[in-house]
């Protein structure tokens, strides 16, 4: 594989940098463990698989709604990736050519997901199929790790 089909393959765009950066996280890092095994809380779903579309944002976005939605209910919920790769567009993402998970939350704020079951994932880019009246899961508000801080990172991990 060549460097730019390497490059493709991850969806990442360094020109999607977010201009304005969301709320960092106030995080304490004092008492935190020294491992933490979301699995055993019932927080995180089997792995998934995003295939060659270059959604890793949308499965990041997912996968952590997924989990604070488990933390929060004690339900875990298999979140739909394709949902955002469809339908997040207007919020600056572009499907399988790459996005932010900022943008996904943004738009959260205003949507809800559909569960992976009700807008299945199908690997490719395709009209924004969603229906409100089954959407399970928003977010209120969402904030960033400061960047560079492997301390952050850990507490927010914990």
């Amino acid at each position: 594989m060549s460097d730019y089909e390497y490059k493709m393959l991850l969806g990442y765009k360094p020109s999607m940098r977010v201009a304005e950066r969301q709320a960092v996280a106030n995080l304490s890092t004092v008492g935190l463990p020294t491992s933490v095994d979301w699995r055993e809380k019932n927080a995180v779903t089997p792995v998934k698989n995003q295939g060659s579309c270059g959604s890793c944002w949308a499965f990041s976005t997912t996968g952590s709604t997924e989990g604070m939605n488990a933390i929060a209910t004690g339900n875990l919920i298999s979140l739909s990736e394709q949902q955002l790769v469809d339908c997040s567009k207007s919020y600056g993402n572009m499907g399988c050519n790459g996005g932010l998970m900022d943008n996904a939350f943004k738009y959260l704020e205003k949507y809800t997901l559909e569960t992976e079951s009700a807008y299945p994932y199908t690997g490719k880019g395709g009209s924004c199929e969603y229906s409100a009246a089954k959407g399970q899961v928003g977010v209120s508000n969402y904030h960033d790790v400061t960047p560079n801080s492997p301390s952050d990172l850990e507490a927010a991990v914990a």
